[in-house]
């Protein structure tokens, strides 16, 4: 009968936890003398566990042993042994090399995890559809986070996720769906960060709930730009996490870092946009002050409540569904209506009021002297002025404005910022309640990721000296999408800034700045017209004629939720406008790797459908690294086979379904065409 238990520990506490397991498994257990004897154990029989105590004296060296044993290779691809280190200080970092790491006083309960019936049996198939959907790309940063940690607790099948920005050194910078003290997240950034060093499944005790136990499982959070922190799964009970667990975590940690850094560079030029362009003063579009500006006289306010002991409010209106009025009605509209929001405001507060644009779909008003149902008064009062003057549509009819209200009292000892914040989240509450208006609740805000990622150095207002950024539209694969100004032909333009990892890469962005000649002397009505390519401060950037309107995604999505269909002509007039755009690509040996729904914009003004995000393509014989969006760029396992006969593909590899069956029909009568070697990535 083979070794169930093997133990390497001089505390009569951890050798006495060990001899319980192996008696109650009814399996042999060994106390080990020294780590000769727990190398040769292991190399003669498949213990079922293997126990090694940190504070044995050569446990480092056991570990190395047992990682260099082809043995101990063998076992674990049978799964048949589980090593656990044991450990008691947890701000020490463990060697890699065990299985689990397991905190003391959680030893008697990971040692019922080796019974491997009972581990099959605890194995949760992962939620591939859950994981597969999870972004951080979209909403604003905290609404992002907390949709992320949501998304992978369910497709992991553990109770909370931490995703921890900066928190590897600072701490505190996490969200997830628990609410945290300072001492219950310390403990909690402690074990994710032995989880992520080690490699291991960590079990330890709750740092929230006396008696309880709970598993760790984490991987770091890291790009080319540097560490973002950690990704972290909690269940709350002891679990061993099997390889495919980590992996697939490990994959999500990478892409959601590079999303990190693409937001940081958005958050980068938005904060200088805000310190060059606004800095503290009125906005430029509404009149009234900027965030800048608001931030520094609520500072002043609370610190002039605090003096006098008069109470202060804020009340923040947030304009609902802002994004979509811009892409369904224009930018002017969604001008229009920011400016007519602010004026109903500034018409229903007093001289002393401060009233100011937070962010670019909330305007805040700071009320002093003024009690939370006072505030709640006004905030009626502004609801009714702004329902009472819908908004002209150029093209007739109104458009009835929507928004939701937060009001938040200033707490003892509160600053600012936290302030504003829990106004912020209170409008958020209203927005998915039924009330319109909602007041915060007591206590700090909800959230903890308030801590800003390291942006590195500035970035210039202005790309170039000749563009002016004004706001994001949109993000995805390659970068993010800025409305902007360009100052010497004074026309409104789109830009698209590269991500970091792709600017770096000098090779690409020389391959992008030949493209982007060849196709800034195409033109076509369908095909979104490119003006240049440059370079400013190291980032590098299209400039693209600005189309307005609606993504087709957007469209879909809206007739799902009306329970609606998009007219037949209109589709097929939009499939054959896409096929022609896809044409004049293939003519000069272009494709474009990347057609989907939300690549193609129905431009109501123009009457047309413009294929958009042409800066993915490639000439033919060439070959990149993906960019374009999983299951829309050209697959790996259709192109491969081509590329190893050296056989070439038709121009129709570019387009998605709907587009392809078009672009067939115009390929059978278009012999001119050259043929292409398929250029998709790996």
């Amino acid at each position: 009968m083979n070794t169930g238990f093997v133990v390497l520990s001089r505390d009569p506490l951890v050798r006495g936890e060990v001899v319980n397991a192996g008696a109650a498994a009814g399996q042999l257990y060994l106390v080990a003398r020294d780590a000769d004897e727990l190398v040769a154990t292991i190399s003669a029989s498949r213990p079922r566990a293997v126990v090694i105590d940190r504070e044995y004296g050569e446990a480092d060296d056991v570990l190395i042993r047992l990682i260099d044993l082809a043995e101990l290779a063998e076992l674990r691809d049978c799964d048949d042994t589980t090593v656990f280190q044991v450990i008691r200080d947890t701000t020490q970092e463990p060697r890699p090399g065990a299985d689990v790491i397991v905190v003391e006083p959680a030893l008697r309960h990971a040692l019922a995890l080796a019974d491997r019936t009972m581990a099959v049996h605890d194995r949760r198939p992962l939620a591939i559809d859950q994981l597969l959907t999870i972004s951080v790309l979209s909403g604003s940063f905290d609404d992002a986070l907390e949709t992320a940690a949501a998304q992978l607790s369910v497709g992991f099948g553990v109770d909370r996720c931490v995703i921890s920005v900066r928190g590897d050194s600072t701490g505190g910078a996490a969200v997830g769906s628990h609410t945290w003290d300072s001492l219950t997240w310390n403990q909690t950034a402690d074990y994710c960060r032995i989880a992520t060093t080690t490699g291991a499944s960590v079990i330890a005790p709750s740092p929230a709930m006396a008696g309880g136990f709970e598993s760790y499982l984490a991987v770091p959070l890291e790009t080319p730009l540097g560490s973002y922190g950690f990704l972290g799964l909690i269940l709350s009970r002891p679990r061993i996490f099997s390889r495919e667990h980590r992996a697939v975590l490990q994959a999500l940690a990478s892409r959601l870092g590079a999303e990190l850094g693409w937001r940081a560079v958005h958050q980068r030029t938005t904060d200088e946009l805000d310190r060059a362009i606004n800095g503290p003063g009125l906005d430029q579009l509404l009149g009234i002050w900027n965030r800048t500006a608001i931030g520094q006289l609520a500072t002043m306010h609370v610190s002039a409540s605090a003096r006098s002991g008069l109470p202060l409010t804020v009340v923040l209106i947030d304009i609902l569904d802002l994004g979509a009025i811009n892409t369904r009605h224009g930018l002017g509209v969604g001008d229009r209506v920011l400016r007519r929001v602010a004026d109903a405001v500034r018409a229903n507060v007093r001289t002393e009021d401060a009233v100011g644009r937070w962010s670019g779909d909330k305007i805040a008003v700071l009320l002093p002297g003024t009690t939370l149902d006072g505030a709640q008064r006004v905030a009626e009062r502004f609801r009714a002025a702004i329902a009472g003057r819908p908004l002209e549509l150029p093209a007739g009819g109104t458009l009835q404005i929507p928004a939701t209200v937060g009001l938040a009292g200033l707490q003892k000892n509160e600053e600012a910022a936290m302030l504003l914040s829990r106004a912020v989240h209170a409008a958020k509450k209203a927005r998915d309640g039924e009330q319109p208006i909602a007041r915060a609740s007591t206590g700090p805000a909800p959230r903890l990721s308030t801590q800003p990622i390291d942006h590195g150095d500035d970035l210039r207002a202005t790309l170039g000296g000749t563009y002016r950024l004004i706001h994001e539209i949109s993000r995805g694969g390659m970068g993010v999408v800025y409305r902007a100004e360009d100052l010497a032909l004074e026309r409104p333009v789109a830009i698209k800034m590269l991500r970091p990892d792709l600017a770096e890469d000098h090779e690409f962005v020389e391959h992008l700045r030949g493209e982007a000649a060849m196709l800034a002397r195409l033109e076509h009505p369908n095909l979104v017209q490119i003006y240049n390519f440059g370079q400013s401060g190291g980032d590098s950037y299209f400039v693209m004629e600005l189309v307005e309107g609606e993504g087709f995604q957007q469209a879909v999505e809206r007739h799902r939720i009306e329970g609606t269909q998009m007219p037949l002509p209109e589709l097929v007039a939009a499939i054959d406008q896409v096929a022609s755009a896809l044409d004049a690509l293939h003519e000069r040996g272009i494709i474009h790797r990347d057609v989907k729904p939300a690549n193609v914009i129905r431009d109501p003004f123009r009457s047309r459908s413009v294929l958009v995000d042409v800066g993915i393509a490639r000439r033919f014989g060439q070959f990149a690294e993906s960019a374009g969006t999983p299951g829309y760029v050209a697959r790996p396992t259709r192109c491969s086979p081509w590329r190893r006969r050296g056989a070439t593909a038709t121009a129709c590899c570019s387009a998605s379904a709907p587009a392809r069956t078009s672009c067939r029909r115009r390929c059978s009568t278009t012999s001119s065409s050259p043929p292409i070697t398929s250029s998709c990535a790996r």
